[in-house]
């Protein structure tokens, strides 16, 4: 069994039998405690599911930190500038989604919240044309059914670390995001785009791919606007910057690549200036978008989804 799948499927047994655990102790108006007193044979099914369930979650991130050391191509660097972060998406391509690429972001948030010694800002931003050209579908088409669950586990932690991040975050989009890379734009607090170069869409009508709850809960948090939120899912309407402002989607734009960031700046500066608590700040963004963790914690739409795409993109 791949060790991607092992652990899907040990954290499924995890959450059954903790459900089976609550399930009785509230039907039976019982102590937890009491409860194990009473059936020490679950209790010692779930502490061992519990415990190859962090033991393979240890073994993943050390695949994911060599994965990412083997790999010739940085994908990404994170710069320390004062109290902000800046990580970038390195070198010229599309950045597509995959696992090395997703390894990086999220070892660079780990570094991020290692480092902070104060009120912190991060700044997430890309080289070249794209931001972020959703999904590596040649990689994905590979091995379909299993890759999908794959990158939806990968995706989920991704989003619940950006949640999660003790600080404000910033995309600075000085390029497209399309697809998954929309939704890693939405991530963020604030987004901040070039005008004139860069499109925001979620193509997946054009592509044969299901959307999943999770992001339709981001984008209504996100999006105030039900037009918006339909052209956006409904249309895969490819939205410039001004577009993107008009409909509420983005916090602001400008005329080149160089007033984005610096913007991007600007704005952080002012964020840390707040001297927020950083722990709190999480803790508020966490509590907002809960709907949205419950959902990505039960996303079953690889599981659900026969991936037959014919990429037009």
């Amino acid at each position: 069994m791949h060790l991607y799948e092992a652990t899907v499927k040990y954290k499924e047994k995890v959450q059954d039998y903790s459900l089976s655990c609550v399930s009785i102790v509230i039907n039976e108006n019982d102590s937890i405690g009491s409860w194990g007193r009473k059936n020490k044979g679950e209790l010692a099914q779930l502490l061992h599911a519990l415990a190859v369930y962090k033991g393979l979650l240890q073994l993943l991130n050390l695949q994911a930190a060599l994965q990412t050391k083997r790999h010739k191509k940085k994908m990404c660097t994170l710069e320390k500038r004062g109290n902000i972060f800046v990580l970038t998406l390195t070198d010229n391509d599309e950045h597509r989604l995959h696992p090395v690429l997703i390894n990086s972001i999220s070892a660079a948030l780990r570094q991020a919240r290692a480092e902070a010694t104060g009120p912190s800002v991060l700044i997430t931003t890309a080289q070249g044309k794209f931001f972020c050209n959703g999904y590596n579908l040649n990689w994905l088409l590979q091995d379909a059914a299993r890759r999908s669950k794959i990158m939806c586990s990968l995706v989920q932690r991704l989003v619940a670390d950006f949640f999660a991040l003790p600080m404000p975050t910033i995309a600075a989009l000085t390029g497209h995001a399309c697809g998954g890379g929309f939704g890693l734009a939405l991530c963020h607090d604030y987004i901040l785009m070039w005008r004139d170069r860069g499109f925001l869409c979620m193509n997946e009508l054009d592509i044969g791919r299901k959307l999943p709850a999770w992001f339709f809960a981001l984008m209504k948090h996100k999006i105030a606007s039900p037009s918006a939120q339909r052209d956006i899912a409904l249309r895969a309407t490819m939205l410039t910057g001004d577009m993107a402002l008009q409909k509420g989607i983005v916090h602001s734009v400008y005329n080149s690549a160089e007033e984005t960031f610096k913007a991007a700046e600007q704005l952080g500066l002012e964020l840390v200036s707040r001297n927020w608590n950083g722990k709190i700040y999480a803790e508020m963004r966490t509590t907002m978008f809960a709907e949205v963790l419950h959902l990505l914690q039960n996303d079953d739409t690889a599981e659900n989804e026969t991936v037959e795409i014919a990429s037009r993109l």
